[in-house]
């Protein structure tokens, strides 16, 4: 975590996020009056969630005549298409399909050309929404200031093993930082899972490749003077992955493709016409994902040496500091879980800035390990 929000962070008091939070309390609009919103499902091989992903976009509480659905999908060779054109008749849901595969941002811009709302939510097939996060995310709409929202993450099997237990204390720790950021200012650090963003806003400009849509999203509404916010009340559910392998990938195409946005975006460093965004939020991420994993990296490199000088003239009361930091690690484990999501967090940072320089540009890979029943049970029966 970095200086400028630690007292932000250590103050904020989370307000509790529960599936009853009136939704339908949407604002003094009404009936017609009430904005249009059109939900984008990029989709490619989701023929294990497609299902329960569009009964769940259909059961949302918010009037049907306003809200339409698209799905685009990516030339899919399983059976996603023939079971999302089920759903054509029932409702406002315009299918689509790529002649290939383009990736997400391609393809939510296909969806954005066809659609009508005067709101855009851009989704994926694995999160599933609290039944009131459209009408949550129009009432934030009010705010004329506000230009883009995305809502929060709760994962389903945030326990089953020390894997999706790492997912939880990042998500945690990132999500605190995602909150703080938009109660100083705004934020960049927006999850493709729900995002919202007003129509005029929409960039049609970005790389099909580089950098994420929904951090994309995010970074133009700032530059058109908007304030781009993370909402808590506004809760989707998610599933963690539970093996190293799809955690890496994961991890890895993330900081990537964050950290391309931060180097596509460097002219908002310092510049005052951002707000504090510019001059305080962005500063902050810039030592978070480039100058944090370089001196950890270096300091990792060094430790051996350290130790080695340490052993020779401190010998006893080295060898006891080492054990009892090993034993506090490897036998508390809310302390390890903490540990290895730092170094792993770290390293996949400093992967990322290596890719920046000698890597090339290409489709991300399904997280195989993320696309698996599991979300919708903790979407029907929430805590």
């Amino acid at each position: 975590m970095y200086l400028p929000q630690i007292a932000i962070i250590l103050n904020y008091r989370r307000r509790k996020v529960s599936s009853s939070s009136d939704g339908n309390n949407f604002s003094k609009l009404s009936g017609d009056s009430l904005p249009s919103v059109s939900i984008i499902l990029p989709v490619y091989n989701e023929q294990a969630l497609i299902v329960p992903k569009i009964e769940n976009l259909l059961q949302l509480k918010y009037p049907k005549d306003r809200l339409q659905i698209i799905v685009v999908d990516g030339k899919s060779d399983d059976n996603t298409l023939q079971l999302v054109r089920k759903y054509e008749k029932e409702s406002d849901l315009i299918v689509f399909q790529q002649e290939k595969r383009e990736g997400v941002t391609e393809a939510v811009k296909k969806g954005f050309l066809m659609s009508k709302g005067d709101i855009i939510v851009m989704t994926d097939a694995e999160a599933l929404f609290d039944q009131n996060a459209v009408s949550l995310v129009v009432k934030d709409f009010e705010d004329p200031k506000i230009g883009a929202v995305s809502g929060c993450q709760v994962l389903s099997n945030p326990d089953s093993n020390s894997f999706t237990q790492m997912e939880k204390t990042y998500g945690g720790l990132y999500e605190r930082m995602r909150l703080a950021e938009s109660y100083l200012y705004s934020t960049s650090h927006f999850k493709g899972e729900f995002v919202a963003v007003r129509r005029s806003l929409y960039p049609l400009n970005l790389h099909p490749y580089k950098g994420l849509l929904d951090h994309g999203i995010a970074y133009n509404a700032i530059r058109q003077g908007y304030k781009a916010i993370c909402d808590e009340k506004i809760i989707f559910y998610d599933i963690a992955t539970d093996n190293l392998g799809d955690r890496n990938l994961q991890k890895t195409q993330r900081a990537i493709l964050v950290e391309e946005d931060l180097v596509q975006n460097r002219d908002m460093l310092l510049n005052p016409k951002f707000g504090l965004f510019g001059t305080v939020i962005m500063p902050a991420n810039i030592l978070l994902h480039f100058a944090f994993p370089i001196l950890f990296i270096g300091l990792l490199v060094l430790a051996p040496f350290v130790v080695i000088q340490l052993l020779t003239y401190y010998l006893v009361a080295t060898v006891i500091l080492l054990a009892a930091g090993t034993i506090i690690v490897f036998c508390i484990k809310p302390i390890r879980i903490f540990v290895f999501t730092f170094f792993h967090s770290q390293i996949v940072l400093f992967i990322g800035m290596f890719h920046l320089l000698f890597g090339k540009h290409k489709l991300i890979k399904q997280v195989k390990g993320t696309r698996r029943i599991g979300a919708q049970q903790v979407a029907k029966n929430p805590a």
